[in-house]
């Protein structure tokens, strides 16, 4: 499968969607991969994680993957299929359960013993669709603080840019316009965020259904 051919898929899926789109990161973008309905099609995400694998196989082979780690809750299967190939372990990650000093990011810790799995090993992160890669990063620092270490990132689209210091593989490498919620083209323009998927929810509770209310349109 080349690139193309897994946007098709993607698309045949109607998982590839046009309007107005509200990112984990919080910024705003005009197109969204439906990662949840990849999900729904366990023959596709297989054929997914079978082409990631060929990505990384010279690392598998050389016994530098040990782990298989994602964030919950979206990557896991794409990471379960994609450990299973590569015959490691898997664990997840989940959102930090403690007290966080605000403006710290997304930060996550393992749960449920996949501390001890992880601990010391050798990681490959694994993830569906990355916007600005701070899940990623935060699952990385995950892995750091128990002694593990991240020989690199295989992912299904990667939307953004690659700032990543350690190796990355996406099988797709299409990117679309993104802004912050404060530039938002999308916002600026009056168009109705979606609520079905991303998290246009939340943002709407917080700034309300109202366009001029949304800090995109806010007078400075």
């Amino acid at each position: 499968m080349d690139e193309e051919d897994i946007i098709e898929d993607i698309k045949n899926l109607d998982a590839l969607l046009e309007g107005h789109f509200v990112f984990t990161s919080g910024r705003h973008g005009n197109a969204y991969v439906n990662k949840d309905l990849i999900s729904t099609e366990p023959p596709l995400l297989a054929d997914l994680a079978e082409e990631s694998y060929e990505q990384i196989k010279d690392l598998v082979d050389q016994g530098q993957i040990q782990v298989v780690a994602c964030a919950a809750v979206g990557a896991i299967p794409f990471a379960v299929l994609l450990a299973r190939r590569c015959v490691v372990l898997f664990a997840y990650a989940e959102p930090f359960k403690g007290e966080l000093s605000e403006g710290l990011g997304p930060v996550f810790a393992f749960y449920r013993g996949f501390d001890q799995v992880v601990r010391g090993k050798k990681v490959l992160v694994a993830e569906d669709i990355i916007t600005t890669g701070g899940t990623v990063e935060a699952v990385k620092k995950a892995v750091e603080e128990l002694g593990g270490e991240v020989v690199g990132i295989s992912c299904i689209w990667l939307r953004g840019e690659n700032t990543f210091t350690v190796p990355l593989e996406a099988l797709v490498t299409k990117q679309f316009p993104s802004w912050s919620a404060q530039e938002c083209l999308p916002c600026r323009n009056g168009i109705p965020i979606s609520i079905e998927v991303g998290h246009g929810r939340e943002f709407l509770q917080e700034f309300g259904e109202n366009p001029a209310n949304w800090p995109a349109n806010r007078r400075k």
